[in-house]
């Protein structure tokens, strides 16, 4: 790209209208291969990197239409370094929000987009939905990009006193300023399973709407479960909707939705609808964080015992629990 600028430069032609044909011309006169399918498969299949990345067995790159979504970053990083960024040189402020879903690559690839631009990064790093990195600070950033200003927002808008304790339970940390600060109905844990497991979420859902709870949702753990619970609600409810992509319409009394698609909204009350199969890990805390914290006022937690047990290894502060169980 730098010497077909510098030719456009040095003569009267179009970089606009003769950029690309030069730099075609350029190519097959240095014999470069600049296709970044190629490239990446030329990478992923070399022992050396195999090893330094940690990977077992083999290594393919089918390609096609199709592209999986833990090969399109790398290989929109290998398409921009390869043939050039589109950049959009008269843009003077870039935000980027939800920082923590962002690897240092596409942080970088946004840079690199907006090279006269001032960047601005803000995020949680509590709330990340990515499954393979997690930043310890939004200041790991700074160690790339040093001149971008990276800006943690943990303050609660909308939860209670008691929800945002127990989700601070949750990653063992008490580092989210808690802004409406009214202790709220206690937290309720149920152990039940089968027919019994459903039967306890109608009763729940009931209680929730005779306590005033105007907007409640039932977070499951995919989609196949939410469609379910959808099906026998609607029979049951006339206000109900089912969340399975991000744009969809959570703008009624009962949501029913998988944890993934939690993030960012909020309910007046929350049920995390669960079998003892399901139950979130350790290694999922953050996401069991992050479903915890689109609860305002209400929360019932279904067979995820453990957090007293496994979570809760950090005592930084005693959040009122009531837990309600199968009477023998």
């Amino acid at each position: 790209e730098g010497i077909v600028e510098y030719i456009c430069n040095e003569t009267s032609y179009s970089y606009n209208r003769q950029g690309k044909s030069f730099r075609r011309q350029i190519e097959r006169l240095l014999n470069v291969d600049t296709d970044p399918e190629n490239a990446y498969r030329l990478i992923i299949e070399n022992d050396d990197f195999k090893e330094n990345a940690l990977l077992e067995g083999d290594t393919l790159y089918e390609g096609g239409d199709i592209i999986k979504f833990e090969d399109s970053i790398p290989l929109m990083y290998l398409n921009f370094e390869l043939n050039g960024y589109p950049e959009e040189e008269y843009v003077r402020e870039v935000i980027v929000e939800e920082a923590q879903d962002y690897n240092l690559m596409q942080i970088e690839m946004i840079k690199n987009m907006y090279p006269n631009a001032r960047l601005t990064i803000l995020g949680d790093v509590n709330q990340t939905m990515n499954p393979v990195h997690k930043y310890n600070s939004l200041e790991e950033i700074n160690e790339v990009l040093p001149e971008a200003s990276c800006k943690t927002l943990d303050k609660s808008y909308s939860s209670n006193t008691n929800v945002m304790k127990w989700s601070n339970n949750i990653i063992g940390k008490d580092n989210s300023d808690i802004l409406i600060n009214t202790e709220g109905e206690p937290v309720v844990y149920k152990d039940a399973k089968g027919k019994e497991l459903y039967e306890n979420l109608l009763k729940d859902v009931q209680e929730n709407r005779e306590n005033g709870i105007i907007r409640l949702a039932i977070i499951t753990r995919d989609e196949k479960t939410a469609r379910l619970i959808n099906r026998r609600f609607k029979k049951i409810y006339d206000d109900v909707s089912l969340l399975t992509k991000a744009n969809d319409d959570s703008n009624h009394e009962i949501v029913i939705l998988p944890f993934y698609l939690a993030k960012g909204l909020e309910f007046d009350g929350v049920i995390l609808y669960n079998s003892p199969e399901e139950a979130y890990t350790r290694e999922e805390q953050n996401l069991y964080y992050l479903a915890w914290t689109t609860a305002k006022e209400t929360i019932t937690v279904y067979n995820q015992r453990q957090h007293a047990l496994e979570f809760d290894e950090i005592k930084v502060n005693e959040p009122k629990i009531k837990r309600k169980v199968k009477k023998s």
